[in-house]
């Protein structure tokens, strides 16, 4: 019988996991990882520190995420990276959520590092660090990322809103309007509706609720039907 290859073993885990065979999955996974072939052995670390981490296996999970991140991967190393800063954070370890956050966001990885800068963003709003928050969601909304950019216009202008920045949250709520992600658009053209009724641009106000109403979005669409019945 033909030895399996390190390919074919990471492959095959990939497979088994998908498919809810655990103890499969983790055989294969560990042959890659064993091989030590260098881009085989590190993609089925993270596999594995995902497998490990679905099954509430925490400790296994860190150990696997940091074998992928300690081979410095172009793939594996960064998303790695930033599943562990979000088990970390389950855990309440912010410190250790933020280092890798950070870590992720250094990687440059184009899907991973916006999607990075977006969570530090989140974690820095929580601490109350506003100035550090805003820069974060700013990386984001320059990535590029679809994911993030949306995320990070939205979150920003909410920010913004809050701190009584009414010409720089009614641009990040366009920005997010404008981006056409299902999530962040129907949210931020409800919140920028009540931002510019509150002004007293009631058109505008109107303009918004109505995308927001007619983009179909399960909780945005029928706040705003309800708050263009009230301006009518």
């Amino acid at each position: 019988m033909t030895e399996e290859s390190p390919e074919a073993a990471m492959r095959r885990g990939a497979l088994l996991a998908g498919q809810g065979d655990v103890p499969g999955a983790r055989d294969a996974y560990q042959r890659a990882i064993d091989s030590g072939h260098p881009d085989f052995a590190p993609l089925a670390a993270f596999g594995l520190g995902a497998l490990l981490a679905g099954r509430g296996d925490a400790a296994g999970a860190r150990a696997s995420y940091q074998r992928a991140i300690d081979s410095g991967h172009t793939e594996a190393a960064p998303r790695a990276a930033a599943n562990l800063a979000t088990l970390l954070e389950d855990q309440g370890d912010v410190a250790g959520a933020l280092a890798y956050h950070r870590q992720a966001v250094d990687s440059g990885h184009p899907d991973v590092a916006p999607l990075a800068s977006l969570n530090l963003g989140v974690m820095f709003e929580q601490q109350g660090l506003a100035a550090e928050a805003r820069r974060r969601y700013q990386q984001a909304m320059a990535s590029g990322n679809p994911e993030a950019a949306a995320s990070g216009a939205l979150n920003l202008a909410i920010l913004l809103d809050r701190e009584g920045d009414v010409p720089g949250a009614r641009a990040a709520y366009q920005r997010a309007v404008d981006s056409g992600h299902p999530e962040a658009f129907p949210q931020a053209a409800v919140n920028c509706g009540c931002l510019l009724m509150d002004e007293g641009d009631i058109e505008g106000a109107r303009a918004m609720f109505r995308r927001a109403a007619e983009s179909g979005h399960a909780e945005a669409a029928p706040i705003a039907a309800d708050y263009l019945d009230q301006l009518t």
